[in-house]
């Protein structure tokens, strides 16, 4: 071999040489790299785990306290509020369980964004909280039995309270009413608007079983001309369903368990959509 010949495979040897030692810095900064987002991954995951598990340790707590059902929703609906706003799993990924919600609606864009969001949230809790041994799934059932309730609210109620707000003298028409204490909650919905929501599925059902047009009462009559004979009536077994055996039973002390969770889930879109049709 010529002097000229050992001087090119060396410097190609040492070439080569360069080349590995680069590729494997290259190699250990990646497998850092990898192992820095698998922690990171790992972490979130765990934060994530604690979220929800924090979320039924306060919703826990909230039942215990002595209470009414209704004040205790509120501070319930708070608290998953709260923790849906914190959780990223939830927000990366509210996109996929938009389809699985949408899947079973048949009109779900006709629906009213605030039930939108509580049904994707309830099908997002319906997982999340399968990852917890034991897991009190109340919060999923409040989230389901909230999209009947603003539902059924935006569809037969606030056009009806709309309507009436342009009467003149309403504070007069309404006078028996606001001094009648099963009529007044309606009374008062009506004088403050749609827009400052008081009613709860119980309330509305109530009024839709009491509205007829020998009721003495001016709110109920008017209601009762407004709605007409409309399907809802059909309905009112199952309406009264959510309210008693989910919507108030998320307030309960005891846990609610995944079963529940499942009814809730299929009836939901069941009850929706026969809302839907009753414009």
């Amino acid at each position: 071999m010529s002097r000229y010949s050992s001087l090119a495979s060396g410097t190609a040897i040492q070439y080569l040489a360069e080349q590995i030692d680069e590729f494997n810095r290259k190699f250990d900064s990646l497998s850092q790299d990898i192992s820095v987002i698998k922690h990171d991954a790992g972490y979130i995951k765990e934060q994530l785990n604690l979220l929800i598990t924090n979320l039924v340790l306060d919703i826990s707590s909230i039942k215990k306290e002595k209470r009414d059902e209704d004040e205790k929703i509120l501070l319930i609906e708070n608290k998953i509020n709260e923790s849906l706003n914190r959780d990223r799993e939830f927000q990366d990924n509210s996109e996929i369980y938009s389809k699985l919600a949408s899947s079973k609606i048949k009109e779900w864009n006709n629906l009213d964004k605030d039930t939108m969001q509580f049904i994707i949230s309830a099908e997002y809790l319906f997982s999340a909280l399968q990852k917890i041994d034991d897991s009190d799934f109340s919060p999923c059932v409040l989230q389901f039995s909230k999209a009947v309730e603003n539902e059924l609210f935006i569809k037969l109620f606030k056009p009806f309270i709309d309507n009436i707000s342009t009467k003149q003298n309403l504070q007069n028409l309404l006078f028996k009413d606001l001094e009648n204490s099963k009529t007044r909650v309606f009374a008062q919905q009506i004088i403050s608007g749609s827009n400052n929501r008081r009613l709860t599925l119980g309330q509305m059902v109530y009024i839709l079983n009491k509205s007829d047009a020998r009721n003495p009462s001016y709110a109920f009559q008017e209601y009762f001309k407004f709605i007409g004979d409309k399907t809802i009536f059909k309905i009112m077994n199952d309406l009264d369903y959510v309210n008693k055996s989910f919507r108030r039973k998320s307030a309960h002390p005891e846990i609610m368990g995944i079963q529940k969770a499942e009814e809730i889930k299929k009836i939901t879109p069941e009850v929706i959509n026969r809302i839907l049709i009753t414009n």
